[in-house]
């Protein structure tokens, strides 16, 4: 079976949370139409619930504005700007229920919502990787 980009880029995502010393839990967990990407501890024990946008960079000049890329940016296309409130929201509250569902105490385990953005570039041979902490439960 063929692999879709969206796919790769999740993989990719993963490789880069274990080099980072996260243990990977779960991955595309979903509640009817919502899904988190990856659910993960970092090596804090937070859990993470992780979204991952993976864009494929279709000409130089995509590719050489990624360095500057962040969640504010004016990037056409820019995976950072496909988690806007409402998404974050959804992801949230599929959280929660990833929790209940599998035992865990909300009101005792300390939580993030992050995003990853894989950018591929046009030969499809290398991607460049960046994460940003979407919100954090201060427990």
């Amino acid at each position: 079976m063929k692999q879709t980009i969206g796919e790769w880029g999740e993989e990719q995502a993963c490789s880069f949370l274990v080099r980072n010393n996260y243990k990977i839990i779960c991955r595309n967990y979903r509640y009817k139409k919502t899904e988190i990407d990856i659910v993960a501890k970092d090596e804090s024990g937070v859990l993470c619930f992780v979204e991952v946008k993976t864009r494929v960079c279709r000409t130089w000049e995509d590719q050489n504005k990624i360095d500057e890329i962040t969640p504010e940016a004016e990037f056409d296309g820019s995976a950072e700007r496909a988690d806007n409130h409402k998404k974050q929201l959804l992801i949230k509250n599929t959280a929660i229920l990833y929790c209940l569902e599998n035992k865990i105490d909300i009101d005792n385990t300390r939580m993030k919502l992050e995003h990853i953005s894989v950018y591929v570039r046009k030969d499809l041979k290398s991607a460049n990787i960046k994460k940003f902490l979407l919100s954090v439960d201060r427990r």
